[in-house]
């Protein structure tokens, strides 16, 4: 292989392991103090990044036979880089999982207090006037259904 494309291939990878780098470090602080406008603006750039790492790491996986055909500079940086970068995939995936739960939690709360408020249903004449307390009724269960159209 060509040391100078062996060369290239690796300087590419490696920015790409910066760019995640950078972009988990701003997204795990993120998440640390609740910004979900930030997290969620980071979305779309983390995985385009996440993607240009893989295509990156992809092509200089193809391109030698193992890293140790590559100048050992690179192979060092390479290794820095994925040791800086693992412990923060981890730590993303953790602050990730807490923020769903949370989150599903809060639904979930919110959900049950709007159910509270209002337990029996006001019935209505074709008027629009209500009708009196013999009227109302619990309400029913609301069961959400989804139609696939395409079949």
């Amino acid at each position: 292989m060509n040391e100078t494309k062996a060369t290239r291939l690796a300087t590419g990878v490696g920015e790409a392991m910066e760019q995640l780098i950078d972009i988990l470090k701003r997204e795990n602080q993120a998440l640390i103090e609740r910004d979900t406008a930030a997290v969620a603006g980071m979305v779309r750039e983390k995985a385009a990044a996440a993607r240009a790492y893989e295509l990156k790491m992809k092509a200089l996986c193809e391109a030698l036979n193992d890293l140790g055909n590559l100048d050992g500079r690179y192979t060092e940086t390479l290794e820095r880089l994925g040791a800086v970068l693992e412990p923060l995939v981890e730590e993303n995936a953790r602050l990730l999982k807490v923020a769903m739960e949370a989150n599903r939690r809060l639904l979930a709360a919110v959900g049950e207090a709007i159910r509270s408020l209002n337990p029996i249903a006001s019935a209505y004449n074709p008027k629009g006037a209500r009708n009196g307390d013999k009227a109302a009724k619990p309400m029913a269960p609301v069961v959400p259904i989804s139609v696939d159209h395409s079949l």
